[in-house]
């Protein structure tokens, strides 16, 4: 039987740290005034608050991860992590398109 709350507690430990790395290129938007402070706070914080929400709700649960769980972490962790890297996107209205903005952060996450 596959283990959800392993899934789940370590798709909330990659979606926090998806949120807390959108706050480094704010730095950056201030300096060169491009706008888009906004949109990078707003998608780190509800990166944040739903990754939190996604580990705090499997806390205390048993947390073995056999291979099943280990193939479904991987492509599940890239998904929510994709879609999570979309909001800036979306959000600040620079793609509105959710097909595009997704297209853009599926590229520049897998050339990095």
């Amino acid at each position: 039987m596959i283990n959800f709350n392993a899934i789940f507690q370590i798709i909330g430990i990659l979606l926090m740290i998806v949120g807390v790395f959108m706050f480094v290129p704010i730095g950056f938007s201030f300096y060169y005034d491009s706008g888009d402070a906004l949109s990078l706070v707003v998608s780190g914080v509800i990166s944040i608050v739903v990754g939190f929400i996604f580990f705090w709700s499997t806390r205390n649960k048993d947390l073995t991860v056999q291979k099943r769980e280990g193939y479904l972490i991987v492509s599940m962790g890239w998904t929510f992590m994709l879609m999570a890297s979309t909001l800036p996107f979306i959000i600040s209205g620079s793609i509105p398109n959710l097909t595009d903005a997704f297209f853009e952060t599926v590229s520049g996450m897998t050339t990095t």
